[in-house]
């Protein structure tokens, strides 16, 4: 195996495709043993361009190579030897001079020129003949141009048309946006009038609390007044008896006597008869014997007269006595539901104080339990509820500050997006007929900075008296319940004072009994007394003895 390497400059007017081939050209043919050969043909950079011979001959008929011609062989010495020899023959001669002057390359040239010319030539022909058909063809697309340019001009129209009625749509909805606006600052309005409600109902619920505990002492009065009434009953149940039976012996004692007299003025009648004598006497002593015994029975009607009179006076007490012991029972169901209502809460503070977490909801430990569990399929555990995470610094407060914040909030959970939230709502449904509210907002990496926000007063804040152990829950409360705005005054006097000119970034003031003031306009809503127990508050064994 042989290889011949010819380097070519590719260079000024005659360059051979130099943006392909560059400065130079590199011809390589490589000789096998079988007498065959190749090309490849490089550019200056060494990548191969080609391999075929047609451009090996293109490349020097345009740089002017004649590679067979023997003049570029020859030595001048070798020339003159070849003209003096014997084997310089006229055919020999010609040959040289047809290759050394290029005439074979001219000819070649010639001969390759008319063959493409007749090629023309009969090209031609067909394309003169095919030139009717190619003008109807024109006119053809000519037409077809034409159409295309009207559907592209309908299509336009069309496109407006669309555009209009897509217009007249957004309008239309736009208005249908405005009512829903109107329709929705109306019922925010509603909603304002229900959380004010709600509040109100809150302190009626309150009262209610402290009634139902004086009802429960009440019951117990009653209770033992029921008994006294019930031993007092039995007593003059048996003192009836006792004076039904003391005037069925009267009645049977007037009834002898009235025998006895009977007998006696018979006796009278025969000793009238046998003795005579007698009978003056005897018959005072009868009379005084008869004035005698009419006397003790004057006396036994007075008697049965009052016994009558005390067994009728008994009788329509007894009467009173069955109306307040009705009224008692209906009194003593009353209590025994209130003691039931009781005995509820009871158990849900003692299981609160088993867990405090049940304190925000009976529920809350098993949809924790099942939030670990389903860890795997949100995308950012939820936090909540928002009140495990909250501790009031001074417990007097308590009550005060959760009012603030609102009940209802501190049952709630935080969630980073919508698809935890609709995750978090299924599991909440699964124990709650209606479910506490879920917050969808983005987790932010740290507390909101609320130095320039905050109320700017000596009394304590809301976000002051908490000791948050979340930033997310500090986060929510400061975007739901503005607790960085809401201040807590003691003196209710000193409170009037401030919110009649409030300071900067305050909202409301809230007192130690729940009261409220509130700035532009300046209000103040009264909730009345509350209950000290909160469920901020420390749960502790003493709270059962509270409620009981």
């Amino acid at each position: 195996k042989a290889k011949v390497e010819v380097v070519l400059r590719n260079g000024g007017e005659g360059a051979y495709k130099q943006e392909v081939y560059g400065e130079k050209i590199v011809v390589v043919r490589e000789f096998n043993k079988e007498g065959t050969s190749n090309y490849k043909i490089k550019s200056e950079s060494g990548t191969i361009c080609s391999n075929q011979k047609s451009e090996l001959t293109n490349i020097l008929e345009q740089m002017g190579i004649m590679v067979e011609c023997p003049v570029c062989v020859l030595t001048q010495a070798t020339s003159k030897r070849f003209l003096i020899s014997k084997d310089a023959k006229a055919e020999r001669l010609f040959e040289f001079f047809y290759k050394g002057t290029g005439l074979e390359m001219l000819e070649d040239k010639y001969k390759s020129m008319t063959i493409s010319r007749e090629e023309a030539e009969a090209d031609l022909d067909k394309k003169k003949q095919s030139l009717p058909d190619l003008k109807k063809d024109l006119r053809k697309w000519k037409k077809f141009l034409d159409s295309s340019k009207r559907i592209s001009d309908y299509k336009n129209e069309l496109i407006w048309a669309n555009v209009i009625e897509m217009e007249k749509k957004v309008q239309e909805r736009e208005e249908a946006h405005r009512e829903m606006e109107d329709e929705f600052n109306m019922h925010k309005s509603d909603l304002e009038g229900c959380k004010k409600s709600f509040a109100e109902k809150s302190s009626e619920l309150d009262e209610y609390n402290k009634q139902k505990s004086e009802l429960v002492s009440e019951m117990e009065n009653n209770r033992k007044k029921l008994e006294e009434l019930n031993s007092e009953h039995e007593v003059l149940i048996s003192s009836q008896r006792k004076s039904r039976g003391t005037l069925q012996r009267l009645k049977n004692e007037k009834t002898k006597l009235e025998e006895d007299i009977t007998g006696l003025e018979k006796c009278i009648n025969e000793e009238m008869r046998r003795d005579q004598r007698n009978l003056e006497e005897e018959n005072k002593k009868r009379q005084n014997t008869i004035q005698n015994l009419k006397n003790e029975l004057t006396c036994l009607d007075e008697k049965y007269t009052t016994l009558n009179e005390t067994i009728n006076t008994t009788m329509s007490e007894q009467s009173n006595f069955g109306k307040v012991i009705e009224n008692l029972r209906v009194e003593v169901n009353q209590h025994r539901y209130e003691l039931q209502s009781i005995e509820n809460n009871l158990n849900a503070t003692k299981n609160a104080i088993k867990s405090k977490v049940n304190a925000f909801g009976e529920h809350t430990e098993k949809v924790l339990l099942e939030i670990r569990k389903m860890q795997q399929n949100f995308r950012k555990l939820p936090v909540g509820p928002i009140g495990m995470y909250l501790e009031v610094k001074d417990p007097k407060w308590a009550t005060a500050v959760e009012f603030a914040i609102s009940g209802g909030l501190l049952n709630s959970f935080c969630v980073d997006n919508h698809q935890d939230s609709q995750l978090l709502r299924n599991i909440l449904r699964k124990y709650y007929q209606k479910p506490p509210a879920i917050i969808v907002s983005q987790y932010e990496s740290q507390m909101f900075d609320v130095q320039h926000g905050r109320v700017q007063s000596d009394f304590p804040s809301v976000l002051d008296m908490l000791i948050i152990k979340n930033h997310l829950v500090a986060n929510c409360l400061i975007d739901q319940a503005l607790i960085e705005k809401k201040v807590l005054v003691e003196d209710e006097m000193a409170g009037a004072s401030l919110m009649s000119n409030p300071p900067k970034n305050c909202h409301s003031a809230y007192f130690l009994n729940c009261d409220q003031i509130c700035f532009n306009p300046s209000r103040l809503y009264s909730y009345g007394k509350r209950t000290s127990r909160s469920r901020l508050s420390a749960i502790r064994a003493e709270d059962v003895k509270y409620i009981l």
